[in-house]
């Protein structure tokens, strides 16, 4: 079963979730499927879906209204169309909002283990404007 693997700024732990069901729903909203932390304010309450099919998972911008986000959802970098199923890859690297800052989370990773690399250990506070790396304040 793939996963998803993410670092939850909420309480600074690396989490992975399972996808257990055909569809699911990514964004600010509680209800949906992957809850995204309100730390991510460029990220609309229902941003992105994942897809079961045939071939794999896809992933779709649909934003609120079903039109697409307005801050975009990215496959290693790329922007994705708006309401254009994107098939995914192992360890492929999706972020919603900036392509760079948003809500980083990695797709059906080959381990579970946290990455070990700069990025993976920088965390961004943006109400608090400071930087951190592995937990210190820079």
């Amino acid at each position: 079963m793939p996963n998803l693997f993410h670092w939850s700024t909420s309480d600074r732990q690396w989490r992975i979730l399972s996808l257990s069901k055909a569809t699911i729903s990514l964004g600010r909203s509680a209800a949906a499927d992957f809850p995204i932390e309100e730390d991510f304010p460029e990220v609309s309450r229902i941003h992105a879906i994942l897809v079961q099919t045939p071939d794999g998972w896809a992933i779709t911008d649909v934003g609120n209204d079903g039109s697409g986000s307005s801050a975009g959802t990215w496959v290693n970098e790329q922007r994705i169309a708006a309401n254009e199923p994107l098939l995914l890859q192992q360890n492929d690297m999706i972020r919603l909002g900036h392509p760079k800052a948003g809500k980083a989370i990695v797709f059906n990773p080959p381990t579970t283990q946290p990455p070990d690399s700069l990025a993976a250990r920088l965390f961004i506070d943006r109400e608090r404007f400071r930087v951190l790396i592995n937990g210190t304040v820079l």
